[in-house]
């Protein structure tokens, strides 16, 4: 009896120490980011992407400006080894100011105010020290 206790509560352990699947990190990263939240979104970017969109959080932008999500579906196209894609769409509002790249150059945008806003797009995931990030590459 005491055996199977320890057994049970070994398995308890290995299952609570498990990492977030592919999607729920990309969901995690995407209401992050839409929140405004950049510290934590960029807890989830792999280290070599942080100065990239990735690092931004342009996936969840219009415009250089958060949509505030009023609906996000995630959903994982594929996973291979330590690589995963994700699919989301996302709808909401974006409204306020921001800025955005056109051609490569910097541009300003104010008063940005799209009520319905829609957005999908593909995240790409690497599994970092056992860990899923999102990458750039």
């Amino acid at each position: 009896m005491k055996h199977l206790i320890v057994l049970l509560a070994l398995g308890f352990s290995v299952v609570g120490c498990s990492s977030p699947a592919p999607d729920a990190v990309a969901k995690q990263y995407l209401e992050a980011g839409s929140r405004g939240d950049m510290d934590a979104a960029r807890k989830l970017v792999a280290d070599k992407c942080l100065d990239k969109d990735e690092g931004k959080v342009a996936a969840i932008r219009m415009m250089g400006v958060p949509i505030t999500i009023q609906k996000l579906d995630v959903s994982v196209v594929s996973t291979k080894d330590d690589r995963a894609t994700v699919h989301f769409e996302v709808s909401g509002s974006a409204k306020g100011s921001g800025e955005t790249e056109v051609l490569g150059a910097k541009v300003k945008m104010d008063n940005v105010n799209v009520e319905n806003a829609s957005k999908t797009g593909e995240l790409k995931l690497e599994k970092v020290d056992s860990t899923w990030k999102i990458t750039c590459e």
